[in-house]
């Protein structure tokens, strides 16, 4: 029997991937991307990120709403917990592409020591730490709304969708 954690991860998996939104490089709006942009971790079915983002989020899509089960409250619960985390973090990821900037600035034109580099770093992380544990929170209080055997249905529709087992909380090496 898989443990309680292993099940909640692979849902973690599956929210992150099947939830355009949730992503924490996604916290700005994407609506206004037309240019698909690559594919990275290894798909190898040709879609792009962009086309990946177009996707209803999991509690939206009939299809997988039927698959799991999910109650209209569960979505509706599932749902608010991705606006309220939206809401306050999309100052944040400015605040991030700002320091981000900075850095790359400071980087280039090669004047300051290396520990006001190594400080403006700390700056960068600090924010991508930040929203990375925002969304990772996110994620499992959306888990924490769904039932065991919903849990089972997200960790098999992953495996289905993606080919490869995330049953031990862990994704198989993807030519990594």
């Amino acid at each position: 029997m898989k443990s309680r954690f292993s099940v909640v991860g692979a849902v973690i998996l599956a929210v992150t991937v099947l939830n355009p939104g949730s992503r924490a490089e996604s916290v700005q709006t994407t609506a206004t991307q037309t240019k698909p942009q690559p594919q990275s971790g290894g798909r190898s079915d040709g879609q792009t990120r962009d086309t990946q983002r177009s996707r209803l989020p999991f509690w939206k899509d009939p299809a997988i709403i039927k698959e799991v089960g999910l109650t209209p409250d569960q979505a509706k619960r599932i749902d608010t917990l991705w606006h309220d985390r939206w809401k306050e973090m999309t100052g944040r990821a400015e605040e991030l592409r700002k320091q981000e900037t900075e850095l790359k600035r400071i980087i280039a034109a090669r004047t300051v020591s290396p520990d006001v580099v190594a400080l403006q770093i700390d700056r960068v992380e600090a924010q991508r730490t930040m929203l990375y544990k925002s969304r990772t929170l996110m994620l499992y209080r959306m888990a924490l709304v769904l039932t065991p055997e919903q849990n089972k249905g997200m960790q098999d529709l992953w495996d289905r969708l993606f080919g490869f087992s995330s049953g031990d909380g862990r994704s198989e090496s993807r030519g990594r």
